[in-house]
């Protein structure tokens, strides 16, 4: 952290942090620069007779908040030094997976004021749309990168004899409104191991699937693409799976899935309790909740 402005007589140096001394529970020495007019150091030194801490203290969040879905209202957490901690890269207020965003006009030495994120829900992506589908990551199965490397010509070969697998799980109580999937195919001398032995399919438990669809003569080398953008109820799951019912079913050369990762929730409402994140170290807040009530629409 650097002081907003520094002044030194020769025998006392004077630092203004106008945004507030940083929190830390453990004392810093802080390291004076002695700069030319043009900028250029002539040397450093650090004071450590000295030390500066200022223990994390909050005196208060916003109560009773209720907020759009598509985020926007400020929220303000009181507390000397929060706002300089908040614009260090790894310390943010975290509103159930999304970071708030800094207000460096409504916040000052006393007090940090974000503007909430977007929250995305099954219920806001279904009746509000507030994000954009794009491709979405979780957590391959099996490792095997591969699978989404982009080099589309080394296939993903699985060695089973008997039915095999791949695909991508996504975070706990999450879930994946799904716009389409891809599959690309390299060099296909055979079709039949694919032809309505290649299952596309979707869970909430990892356990027990759902096929959505089975690939038919239809398929082809290069990519091939199934759209759900059309159905009245689009695929909304935690896992999805390719499954091949033979051997060699699993032979593909990529795949992507395009769609929202969404917390899995149906209701109109949705509260969520904010964390204050300082050095790793979450530190809960006081509640808000996104209202489809106050969320707009066109």
């Amino acid at each position: 952290m650097t002081a907003t402005s520094g002044t030194s007589d020769g025998t006392t140096a004077v630092l203004t942090f106008t945004n507030g001394i940083p929190v830390s529970n453990v004392g810093i020495a802080p390291t004076l620069y002695f700069k030319n007019s043009d900028n250029t150091l002539i040397f450093a030194n650090t004071v450590s007779q000295i030390t500066l801490a200022n223990p994390l203290t909050i005196g208060s969040s916003t109560d009773n908040l209720s907020c759009s879905f598509a985020g926007g209202c400020a929220y303000t957490v009181t507390g000397n030094g929060l706002f300089s901690t908040l614009q260090q890269t790894d310390n943010s207020i975290d509103f159930c997976g999304n970071k708030c965003s800094l207000s460096l006009t409504l916040s000052d030495a006393s007090k940090a004021v974000c503007l909430l994120p977007s929250i995305s829900t099954n219920y806001s992506v279904q009746n509000f749309k507030t994000v954009v589908p794009s491709v979405v990551t979780g957590t391959l199965f099996p490792a095997d990168p591969k699978l989404t490397d982009n080099n589309l010509m080394v296939d993903h070969v699985d060695p089973s004899t008997a039915t095999c697998n791949f695909g991508m799980k996504f975070a706990l109580n999450h879930q994946v409104v799904l716009e389409e999937q891809k599959v690309f195919i390299n060099k296909l001398f055979d079709k039949k191991p694919f032809v309505n032995n290649l299952v596309f399919q979707g869970s909430n438990d990892g356990v027990t699937f759902t096929d959505i669809t089975t690939f038919g003569n239809e398929i082809h080398e290069g990519w091939n693409y199934v759209s759900y953008r059309d159905l009245p109820e689009k695929p909304s799951y935690n896992v999805y799976r390719y499954w091949g019912k033979v051997a060699g079913s699993c032979r593909v050369g990529e795949f992507r899935l395009t769609g929202v990762d969404v917390i899995a929730d149906t209701n109109p409402t949705y509260p969520c309790t904010p964390n204050l994140m300082i050095s790793g170290v979450a530190t809960p807040l006081t509640p808000v909740t996104f209202n489809g009530s106050m969320t707009p629409t066109l």
